[in-house]
């Protein structure tokens, strides 16, 4: 856009003329009457400070038009006047930029000036028309950036208006500071209904609560210059939203605890994330808070209070979520499933922050992107969201926008089967968003814990099968039925092979192919319709007992239950001391002063196990694992009793054991098998 500006109002006039009697298709010249072309003076107004940039002086005659041959060369006089100091051209070319910066700051202060000239230079009498002056001068200030000064101008605004000729225009478009204000209020109230209590500010490395953002937000320029903004125009409720979730928007950390990480009391102690120490787990933290800086954010969360029931809100609502996987190497490339097998896929807590997170980055112990991935969001990355989503055994899209209702309740339970903590009410409270569920966390529970979970899902959704699962005495009897097995051992010539067995009831052929062998369809107890090919024939008409066996009871077996055989228990023995040594110092590091009235004692989300769960958890564990699919034998009965493997040549995978199923009913034996 281009604006002219006329030294005569004659010019002003003729120009006017030109251009309203042009005719694209005639180039005949046509007169007009006297006053035709007259201008209302009032529609040239002065351009807003900013809104034009003088390029050049330009002159238009009635014989030769527009003539450009006297161009403004200030810039060359300034140039000049710079070499005559003794300032080579190479020098002034390399500051450029800076000598222009200073040279526009230095107008525009001086246009504050003059804007406040034009204020002053009103008679009282009339001082009402001066809001052309007060325009003139927030442009101004607004251009040296001085929003305290903007923000003052407008004291002056209501008595402005009142005494206008144009007041039903002026008073349509100004908004008090105190309107703004107060809409800026609520947009920061409501955000802090959805933020962690206490959060990092990455730039100072200090602890800050709700007050102490609040304070800082309205003592820095991004709240002067929405107040500034919103003076001359309407509220923009959304803008200003927009504007308050940048500024407090906040990255949420997720790690598994290695041994005494730091608390809010630390930091606090030395004022600051970055006069900690040099301890390995003090530089995680500040290697965090360096990540997230550089990723143009100001407010981190890496010390929970252990608000139980909002975290996974946190996670939910917050811009980010970096994970660090302490035991990845950077040497770690795609087909190695690193992730798949970190000790981060195994806490009870990092299942709800990987699903509530909607953006998420995974780190290396180096502190680099795992394998390199540079995309934005992990859970958008091809190769990344594939693993994800095999290693806990869900669609990808269930990665990608994970909502608490996508699932439904024995889903959850069976994702949650896998994952372990170190306090047995963690297991239930874990889970307390992924369910949305209300209960209000209460240390010592022990196993009442997760059944109160289960009570309240029951209640709240109506889904009475899972009431199966609250039968806490058959749940354990079949617990018990499982670990008492013997261990599978070869006698006479014959393997004895303890399992858990799923009885064929009804078989038949739905295709047959004799390259390939024959296709079948099986349907099998408790895990319904199961298909399967072999070059084996099997009868049909009179069929012998067949068997679908479940021998893989190590994949059963829980880290924090007693189903550990002897071998098992030898080889593990000094590994439980070291655990046990480590639980102490776990006990010790505690995870911060917590608020709310929901707080656990002293124990880190993400630590390893250090105790044994109860065997009704245990159980309805087992159970929930119980329910993925697994990969089965295939066995027909014999007519000396013994039983003889079939349809060995490829594996069959089968369907997990239903939720609804009673424990009870499923049988559990040992197999002589030839």
């Amino acid at each position: 856009m281009i604006g002219l500006v006329f030294a005569e109002e004659k010019g002003a006039n003729f120009f006017y003329k030109k251009v309203i009697t042009r005719n694209e298709t005639q180039a005949t010249k046509i007169s007009l009457k006297k006053g035709r072309g007259a201008i209302n003076k009032s529609m040239i107004s002065e351009p807003l400070q900013g809104s034009f940039k003088h390029v050049a002086h330009v002159g238009y005659d009635e014989e030769k038009g527009f003539i450009s041959n006297n161009v403004d060369d200030s810039w060359l006089s300034l140039v000049r006047n710079l070499q005559g100091r003794g300032i080579t051209a190479e020098v002034i070319e390399e500051n450029k930029k800076f000598i222009q910066d200073f040279v526009r700051k230095a107008q525009q202060t001086e246009d504050v000036a003059v804007a406040n000239e034009v204020v002053e230079r009103e008679p009282s009498s009339h001082r009402g028309s001066s809001h052309r002056g007060y325009g003139r001068k927030r442009a101004a200030l607004h251009g040296v950036e001085d929003y305290g000064e903007v923000n003052n101008a407008p004291r002056h605004m209501p008595v402005i208006i009142e005494n206008s000729p144009d007041e039903r225009r002026l008073r349509a478009n100004y908004t008090a500071p105190r309107e703004t204000i107060a809409a800026i209020d609520i947009a920061i109230y409501e955000i802090f209904s959805l933020c962690p209590l206490v959060l990092i500010d990455v730039t100072t490395g200090r602890l800050c609560n709700a007050q102490e953002r609040i304070q800082m937000f309205k003592s820095e320029t991004p709240f002067k210059e929405l107040v500034s903004e919103a003076a001359t125009t309407k509220i923009d409720r959304a803008y200003i939203c927009q504007s308050v979730t940048k500024y407090f928007k906040w990255i949420m950390f997720s790690h598994t605890w290695e041994g005494k990480e730091p608390t809010f009391k630390d930091v606090n102690l030395v004022d600051s994330v970055w006069k900690l120490d040099g301890s390995p787990l003090n530089e995680k933290l500040r290697q965090f808070c360096i990540t997230v800086r550089e990723d143009g954010y100001r407010w981190a969360c890496a010390i929970l209070s252990r608000s139980l029931i909002s975290m996974y809100m946190w996670y939910a609502e917050a811009a980010e979520t970096l994970v660090y996987l302490a035991d990845v190497l950077s040497s770690a490339k795609l087909g190695d499933l690193a992730l798949t097998k970190s000790r981060w896929m195994t806490r009870a807590w990092t299942l709800q922050e990987l699903l509530a997170s909607k953006v998420i980055r995974f780190y290396n112990r180096e502190w680099r992107l795992y394998l390199n991935d540079t995309h934005p969001n992990h859970k958008e990355s091809p190769a990344i969201k594939q693993e994800l989503a095999k290693a806990i055994g869900v669609v990808p899209e269930t990665i990608t926008s994970f909502q608490p209702e996508d699932l439904g309740v024995r889903e959850k339970l069976r994702l949650a089967s896998t994952r372990n903590a170190m306090v047995e009410e963690d297991i239930a409270y874990s889970l307390i968003g992924i369910f949305s569920s209300n209960i209000v966390p209460r240390y010592g529970l022990g196993k009442t814990a997760l059944g109160e979970l289960l009570e309240n899902i029951v209640a709240r959704t109506g889904d009475v099968t899972l009431r199966t699962q609250l039968a806490l005495g058959d749940a354990t009897a079949f617990y018990y039925r499982v670990i008492q097995l013997p261990r599978a051992n070869f006698t006479n010539g014959c393997l004895q092979l303890p399992c858990i067995v799923f009885y064929v009831i009804k078989i038949g052929a739905q295709e047959l192919d004799r390259s390939q062998g024959t296709h079948y369809r099986a349907k099998v107890s408790f895990l319904g319709n199961v298909e399967f090919r072999t070059a084996d024939a099997i009868p049909l008409k009179k069929p012998r007992k067949i068997v679908f066996v479940h021998p893989w009871l190590r994949d059963l077996r829980d880290p924090l239950d007693g189903f550990i055989s002897d071998d098992e228990l030898e080889a593990d023995s000094d590994v439980g001391s070291s655990d046990e040594a480590d639980s102490e110092t776990k006990s010790d590091a505690g995870s911060g002063a917590g608020t709310d009235s929901a707080s656990a004692p002293a124990s880190p989300l993400h630590a390893e196990p250090s105790v044994r769960m109860n065997p009704s958890t245990q159980a309805l564990r087992l159970i929930a694992r119980l329910g993925r699919p697994f990969n089965a034998l295939l066995l027909e009965q014999q007519s000396n009793g013994q039983y003889k493997r079939i349809a060995a040549e490829e594996d069959i995978i089968v369907p997990g054991v239903p939720y609804k199923t009673n424990p009870k009913d499923i049988k559990v034996m040992v197999l002589e098998v030839v």
